[in-house]
Order: C-alpha cells, then sequence, then structure tokens
C-alpha cells in the first residue's frame, strides 16, 4: 500500500458546487485519500427531497452527521429524523430516500467509503445547472439522475402492489 500525505482543509476550502439553494463542498476526495473516502458537507436546500423511489448503494457504505437543520431519513421503509448533532450509518443494501421538511437550509456532513462516490454529486449538480434552477426539479431532471444511478450501482426499489 502506497503512503499517502495528510491533508488538513479548513472550513471553507475545497472545491464547492452550487446549483440554486444547494451547495456542495468537496472536503476529501477520493483522489486525497487513495480511494479510501470522499468527505462531503452538504447545504441541503429547503423542502429538498431524494428522487421519490427509495435506492440502496452497492459499492459503497455511507454515514452522515447533522450540523444545523433537520432531516428526514426512511430506512428500509422506516421513518426516521435526525436532528443537530445526530448521525447515521447507512451500509450497502439498506434502501433509503431522505429529505429537508423544512423551509430554511439543512447542512449535513457525508462520508462514503469506500471513496469515488463523490463524483456521482459532481456529476448530479453538472446536470441539474443545465436542466433546472434547482436539484430536486424531477420534472427536468429525474431521467438523467436515474442515468447517473445505474452508472454508479445504484439499485431502485421497485414499489409495491397494492
Amino acid at each position: 500500500m502506497a503512503a499517502l500525505d495528510a491533508v488538513l482543509r479548513q472550513h471553507g476550502e475545497g472545491e464547492t458546487i452550487k446549483v440554486g439553494a444547494e451547495e456542495i463542498r468537496f472536503a476529501l476526495t477520493s483522489a486525497e485519500t487513495n480511494g479510501r473516502l470522499d468527505l462531503i458537507e452538504r447545504m441541503v436546500s429547503p423542502n429538498f427531497q431524494s428522487p421519490p423511489l427509495a435506492h440502496t448503494h452497492t459499492r459503497e457504505d455511507w454515514m452522515g452527521y447533522l450540523i444545523e437543520g433537520r432531516l428526514v431519513f426512511q430506512l428500509d421503509g422506516e421513518t426516521k429524523e435526525l436532528k443537530p448533532g445526530g448521525s447515521l450509518f447507512v451500509p450497502r443494501g439498506v434502501y433509503f430516500r431522505w429529505w429537508n421538511p423544512d423551509p430554511v437550509p439543512a447542512r449535513i456532513l457525508f462520508a462514503y467509503t469506500p471513496g469515488g462516490f463523490g463524483s456521482f454529486f459532481k456529476e448530479v449538480l453538472e446536470l441539474s445547472a443545465q436542466k433546472a434552477d434547482r436539484v430536486h426539479d424531477y420534472d427536468k431532471t429525474l431521467t438523467g439522475i436515474m442515468k447517473l444511478h445505474d452508472k454508479y450501482g445504484m439499485i431502485r426499489q421497485e414499489p409495491k402492489a397494492p
């Protein structure tokens, strides 16, 4: 295993991409961690909702630490609220959706391991910037985002029959 250089990054440093009220800062990238992880600070826009079908990661586990605001997560069908200072761990294979139920932004720190998933966010924001004023304008962006789900090994949960 190759030796790594230490990386120290202050708050606000690192590449930042913004679309509408949605902002993502790449605190540490997989390129800097030899593929071990991506660390991403995300400003989640008011009333944000992830795509309508729950999905799971097949390549990475992820975790989050909520800095400010409130987020709601549906984890394998069970709904839980995350408050400031709260954290969660979602191993690959757990189906989830999440949203910001409030009219104010929330800020969360996400880590993905192994690294590489940070590129997904760059592609989602690029796609969204070309097609819409906000990331979750799914009338304009959902088809492209679903293609990115496939590219990054995410599987959508099929709706249950009535």
